[in-house]
């Protein structure tokens, strides 16, 4: 299968989630190197209106549940850029649909469904220099490196769910 060379971006357009130095990154990226890759931002917030327009990027604004499965379905690396983020779910969902993560290291949820190099990267916050080399290292690896990645995000993903948290659950109450 053909791998998408789209990152997408969920979340909320505020500074906290980092989307204006994550969209500056990548237009320096393209303009640096010819690349046929796009990032997709899906979100809304008060950043969205000041986003720079330009033919690599795309802004979704708000997108209906039933609407993000074409998004999913088109794209092919998940990056949440956050400088702060205490869990993060989307993390763990896009785990489960089989993305390679890209995660700032102030992301919760990281810590249980992002392995370096396993099945995605991580970076210090603030470092658009590490942000920068990361996007380009994904943007060079072949497809089946990048699969390889995705099968890996999946059994990631099932460290935690609801049968498992159910369990957990039963046995704390147990030792009541």
């Amino acid at each position: 299968k053909e791998f998408s060379h789209r990152f997408l971006f969920v979340g909320r357009y505020i500074e906290v989630k980092k989307i204006k130095e994550l969209v500056s990154v990548f237009i320096e990226i393209l303009a640096e190197q010819n690349s046929d890759w796009e990032l997709w931002c899906v979100g809304t917030g008060p950043l969205l209106q000041k986003m720079p327009i330009h033919p690599g990027i795309r802004h979704f604004g708000f997108v209906q549940p039933a609407e993000m499965e074409d998004i999913i379905l088109n794209t092919g690396v998940f990056i949440l850029p956050s400088s702060f983020e205490p869990w993060g779910v989307v993390v763990h969902e896009f785990a489960a649909a089989g993305f390679p993560l890209i995660c700032s290291d102030r992301i919760g949820a990281a810590s249980e469904f992002l392995e370096e190099g396993i099945n995605g990267f991580s970076y210090k916050w603030n470092d658009k220099e590490a942000l920068k080399h990361i996007l380009q290292k994904v943007m060079a690896m072949p497809a089946e490196a990048l699969l390889e990645m995705s099968a890996q995000s999946v059994r990631l993903s099932n460290k935690i769910s609801p049968q498992k948290w159910a369990s957990t659950l039963y046995d704390l109450s147990k030792d009541r």
